[in-house]
């Protein structure tokens, strides 16, 4: 009977061991998974941010095509309905029709960088959440190996003392 409390004690321990050893490598393998994850998705979404700034100019040059249409189709209702294009009443429509359409772009490129911006962030958020994960894998990897050590010393402990009883009461010769 002492004998096999002996084994089964052993083998109890070197079965904790393993398993405290095996958590902490399988967590850095799914925290390297993750991170390899979240790398590619900031990838993504700075391919995404680049494909808007990319819309974005072109949406600007369009509308600045546009734009020098609808001045030049009002030009020429001013100018074909026998106004004087060089001052007055004329002048401050085609000015405040021009600042209009420049404010319009203004706008639209102030809302395109905060858009491209928030992205850009979102993206170095998810890169550093994975690489956050690695880290805290590593972590609990030295904490799993420290509880193995220790469930180590425990058993062997357990096992002198399990050892030195049976010895004591002639349990084993």
């Amino acid at each position: 009977m002492g004998v096999a409390s002996l084994i089964v004690t052993g083998i109890a321990t070197g079965l904790q061991v393993y398993s405290q050893m095996q958590a902490g490598k399988t967590a850095e393998r799914v925290a390297k998974v993750n991170d390899k994850n979240a790398q590619t998705e900031a990838k993504n979404l700075e391919a995404e941010a680049r494909n808007k700034q990319l819309e974005f100019a072109e949406g600007v040059k369009r509308e600045r095509i546009n734009q020098r249409k609808a001045m030049a189709s009002l030009r020429a209702r001013l100018s074909g309905s026998g106004t004087l294009m060089s001052s007055g009443t004329a002048m401050d429509i085609l000015g405040e029709t021009a600042g209009n359409f420049q404010l319009a772009i203004s706008d639209a490129a102030r809302a395109s960088t905060m858009q491209v911006t928030s992205i850009y962030q979102r993206a170095d958020v998810v890169r550093r959440q994975g690489k956050m994960g690695i880290w805290e894998a590593g972590q609990a990897k030295q904490a799993s190996t420290l509880e193995a050590f220790s469930t180590g010393l425990s058993g062997v402990s357990k096992s002198v003392s399990a050892y030195g009883h049976n010895k004591y009461t002639g349990s084993i010769p």
